[in-house]
């Protein structure tokens, strides 16, 4: 496993710790996920098998 030698990323005007930013990423990709679903969902598209299984979308 690798390790971070640094405390701090600076996005923007701040900084944030790994953590932080680890957290961020999780946060948008389940944003996108919701904005994915509602979208499928208005055209009357199927929901991708792994979203129904893994989500229970």
């Amino acid at each position: 496993m690798e390790t971070v030698s640094i405390a701090k990323i600076r996005m923007g005007s701040e900084f944030l710790s790994v953590d932080e930013v680890i957290g961020a990423a999780i946060q948008h990709e389940g944003i996108h996920q919701g904005q994915y679903f509602v979208a499928l969902k208005q055209i009357v598209r199927r929901l991708p098998d792994m979203w129904i299984r893994d989500w229970g979308m």
